[in-house]
């Protein structure tokens, strides 16, 4: 037990340095959204699964559910499915979006589709540049930046389905890069 609790205390140690020395990233899943009402992962390939009838003999590839939604009912109707599930505009903040801008990080990288965290900056006019697409990287005006390295629901080119992960490299090369980048040079915390 007292190897643990040495960890632990080495591993805040590590954090509060990295915070205080512009070095600490935040690495932010969907479960984070999940306290504002949300659905969580499972939840909407369970949504899309269910609107085009696969059943678990067919199949249990979640990228691949996605991707048959999106091959069957088009691109349209793809993306304004994806906005109905996660309650696109219609979502508020919870407090552990604010608890994450406490920790003072220099970026936050997420694979969230929602609006929470830029909702924090707004309210707390904290200097984040928004970064929604690989375009946005050079037209950063803040050294911190909230990338959003899986798209964002005011676009509709956001990562779900199995061809945007086999393209991701390809389609997000500056995405790729940064997130390279971070992992080479600063301490992630997820």
């Amino acid at each position: 037990m007292k190897d643990i609790s040495k960890k632990f205390l080495s591993d805040i140690s590590v954090i509060k340095k990295a915070s205080q020395t512009k070095k600490l990233v935040v690495f932010v899943g969907a479960g984070v959204s999940v306290n504002s009402g949300l659905p969580d992962w499972n939840t909407i390939i369970a949504n899309l699964k269910s609107d085009i009838g696969i059943t678990k003999e067919d199949t249990e590839d979640t990228l691949q559910i996605a991707q048959v939604y999106y091959n069957q009912r088009r691109h349209k109707e793809y993306v304004e499915k994806v906005r109905e599930l996660m309650l696109y505009k219609k979502v508020i903040y919870n407090e552990i979006h604010e608890i994450i801008f406490d920790l003072n990080p220099e970026h936050i990288i997420t694979t969230n589709y929602d609006d929470c965290l830029e909702q924090v900056v707004k309210k707390r006019a904290l200097p984040f540049s928004i970064i929604k697409i690989d375009n946005d990287f050079p037209y950063a005006s803040n050294a911190n930046m909230l990338v959003k390295i899986h798209g964002d629901l005011d676009n509709d080119d956001f990562v779900l389905k199995e061809d945007d992960y086999l393209n991701y490299e390809k389609n997000h090369p500056l995405f790729e890069a940064f997130i390279k980048a971070i992992f080479s040079t600063k301490v992630v915390v997820f």
